[in-house]
């Protein structure tokens, strides 16, 4: 999860910030899926009461055909091309 906020004191509604995580973790529970979340402050790119929370596509891959350590002959590696600078890379840019 991605969910980027104007300002930090977003973060300091008790209930909001609950029902945050609790959708997240439900959300998860349903796809049978475990999470992980990176919440940037990116004052100046969203506004200061707002979340970010984008959507973006991932395909499901078999933890079987998972690379999760080195790199072996008949391994694939895909490269997808971006479409410009993200919110993710924009933190980094400014």
């Amino acid at each position: 999860m991605h969910a980027a906020v104007g300002d930090s004191n977003w973060f300091s509604d008790a209930v909001r910030m609950q029902a945050l995580v609790d959708g997240w973790a439900e959300g998860c529970k349903m796809a049978g899926r475990s999470g992980a979340a990176r919440n940037p402050t990116l004052r100046g790119i969203v506004e200061a009461r707002a979340l970010c929370w984008p959507a973006r596509p991932s395909a499901d891959c078999p933890k079987a055909l998972r690379i999760t350590g080195d790199v072996k002959d008949g391994d694939a590696i895909i490269f997808l091309a971006s479409t410009g600078v993200q919110t993710n890379g924009l933190s980094l840019c400014r």
